[in-house]
């Protein structure tokens, strides 16, 4: 599996093949955290020959190329390491080096550097910053499958804000999927128009809604009034309230209505509440625990409401670390899970891909003043209701471009590196820390000073 992912691809073009490096390349990038190693390795291999013109080489595109992933084989071994899924917790769990809370003994430290990569103590540093910041924290770090770190203070599965847009996010790629396969009783797409889903009355009271996609809901460029709240039991009346004040695609405007519609198109695509939508599409399919979706409404809503997608409504759904990151290992794993053995793409590689990387238009539209972002020109490293650190702002130049992840109130995060196949997860809404501009930045540079260098 490895292998296929980083050999070129052989195109047919009518009646010749052409060599596609691109995906191949792409892939090797992605999953390789050691480029500097695998260079010197084709250095010592090929010498000067790698940089003089191809005609002179006498080797051919394929050959040279495959050299190179074998050479790169070793040093992607560990991190590619696609055969372990963790089973439901009831039947063991995650596969843990260190028990929660208890410092690791001189064996178990070894352990962590030599199965996940990883300095325990300079790893334990991160979690001695979130207790000194007081409040409710869980914190979890997991790389090639282990958990190389695990501390909390409470375990109940508490609501986590805005992350819940990046699960509803994952509910209409998994919606989508099942449309492309024919599984659901109407065709759906990123490019439809959203009032096709949505109730008449909607697009009859203001026509130029009806230009607003699907695709234009899931990266903020809905062009709609933002709005983010209150979320009362008049929320759903607001929500569809919202009045068109730009043209969709050019102003991009943080704001929870709009996602909090994709839970309504959830339900009249697939007949079930977004909320059960996911835990039963998804969740059930990864061995997590069915998630609670507090309904549109908020606390005091009726359960037959439409599940709140934004994580607005109810202080979103409830996941605890563990099971929040089994989404993140989903995506780590381009939408691939195995069970026994058997492995099952949920969602489409490509289909992860564009969700969880920067949207480029994003980069082109206005960003809105006022907003309820509080990084300016975030737009730049947003994807579909996914965050990205690819301007090295978000989380701080210590974290690779490649990373993405969910972003909730009180710096709640479920992240994904997959140069370093890595998850973490922070949990725990405190308020005090969105006054906290730099956590992020004084987290994850404790995290990344505990990866260890590969062995050259």
């Amino acid at each position: 599996m490895l292998a296929r992912k980083i050999m070129p691809q052989v195109l047919l073009n009518g009646d010749h093949r052409e060599i596609d490096f691109s995906p191949a390349w792409e892939n090797l990038i992605r999953l390789s955290p050691h480029i500097i190693s695998i260079v010197r390795a084709c250095l010592a291999l090929f010498g000067g020959a790698m940089f003089r013109p191809a005609a002179r080489l006498r080797v051919s595109a394929l050959r040279l190329w495959g050299a190179l992933a074998f050479i790169a084989l070793p040093h992607l071994a560990r991190s590619a390491e696609t055969g372990y899924f963790p089973a439901p917790e009831k039947q063991g769990g995650w596969r843990s080096l260190v028990a929660a809370n208890q410092r690791a003994t001189a064996r178990q430290k070894t352990a962590v550097a030599d199965k996940a990569g990883i300095d325990w103590d300079k790893l334990s540093e991160a979690w001695t910053y979130c207790e000194s910041l007081r409040g409710r924290h869980s914190l979890l770090v997991i790389r090639h499958g282990w958990i190389a770190g695990e501390w909390h203070n409470f375990t109940a599965p508490l609501g986590i804000a805005s992350c819940t847009k990046s699960i509803a996010a994952l509910s209409i790629a998994r919606l989508c999927e099942l449309s492309d396969r024919g599984l659901t009783k109407q065709k759906i797409g990123l490019d439809d128009f959203a009032w096709r889903y949505l109730p008449a009355s909607w697009s009859e009271a203001e026509p130029a809604r009806k230009k607003i996609q699907l695709r234009h809901l899931l990266t903020m460029t809905s062009g709609l009034t933002p709005h983010n709240g209150p979320y009362t039991r008049e929320y759903a009346s607001v929500l569809f309230a919202q009045t068109v004040e730009a043209p969709p695609g050019t102003v991009w405007a943080y704001s929870s209505a709009p996602v909090d519609m994709l839970s309504y198109i959830v339900e009249a695509v697939s007949g079930r509440r977004m909320g059960d939508f996911f835990n039963e599409e998804i969740g059930a399919r990864i061995g997590a625990v069915p998630a609670f979706f507090p309904p549109i409404s908020g606390k005091g809503g009726k359960p037959t409401e439409p599940s709140g997608g934004s994580g607005g409504p109810g202080g979103g759904a409830r996941f605890t670390a563990r099971e929040l990151a089994r989404v993140g290992y989903l995506l780590l794993h381009d939408g691939a899970w195995g069970n026994g053995g058997a492995s099952q793409q949920l969602i489409g590689a490509a289909r992860v891909r564009e969700f969880t990387q920067d949207v480029p238009g994003l980069k082109r539209a206005t960003f809105r003043e006022p907003n309820f972002a509080r990084i300016v020109n975030s737009n730049r490293s947003y994807g579909h209701l996914f965050w990205t650190n690819s301007t090295q702002e978000p989380l701080g130049a210590a974290v690779p471009r490649d990373t993405f992840f969910m972003w909730g109130w009180g710096k709640q995060i479920c992240a994904v590196i997959p140069s370093l196949d890595l998850v973490v997860v922070r949990l725990g809404p405190e308020a005090a820390l969105n006054d906290r501009p730099d956590f992020y930045a004084q987290l994850f540079s404790r995290i990344m000073a505990a990866m260890v260098p590969a062995a050259p």
